[in-house]
């Protein structure tokens, strides 16, 4: 089987630039699906995303029995985002290529949560596509979309704060 690597689109790395909140799809040994949010999503390259490992076991032992994984972020006021597939592997703390990533995390999130990690999960993107609100199909404008969810977010935090 030939190995296929997609490159992620410039628009799309823009958007894991913005958006490190995601959610990851695993599949466990007994065939069941795992979805588990993260919230350090990065990307290394063109062509692969990574995040920082703390508290996902079965995250780490599905991947171990089957690398296969698809990824979703999502601008959530802009309604888009990004759907991945490829395949995932585990880089220890102490292995080369968690040192050679860890500087990364380190400098968006810190030592005091960087402390808390146990591994970079690593994939390497085979798939790569936009996902959209079916708002744009029947003509939703972006701006009109970012202003609506923008202060429907505003007022849902004004009364989270308030409870």
């Amino acid at each position: 089987m030939v190995e296929m690597t997609a490159v992620i689109p410039t628009a799309i790395l823009r958007l894991l630039d913005d958006w490190t909140l995601g959610t990851i799809a695993t599949v466990d040994p007994e065939g069941a699906p795992n979805l588990s949010p993260k919230g350090t999503f990065i990307a290394v390259d063109e062509t692969t995303l990574a995040f920082a490992e703390m508290r996902s076991p079965n995250t780490v032992r599905n991947i171990a029995g089957n690398d296969r994984v698809a990824v979703n972020i999502i601008d959530v006021f802009g309604r888009k985002g990004a759907m991945f597939k490829g395949a995932a592997r585990f880089a220890e703390r102490g292995e080369d290529e968690f040192e050679n990533l860890y500087g990364r995390f380190e400098a968006i999130w810190g030592k005091e949560l960087g402390a808390l990690f146990n591994g970079i999960v690593i994939i390497q993107i085979d798939e790569v596509r936009p996902v959209t609100t079916p708002a744009y199909d029947i003509g939703a404008d972006e701006n009109e979309l970012r202003r609506h969810w923008l202060s429907r977010f505003t007022i849902m935090q004004e009364r989270l704060i308030h409870e």
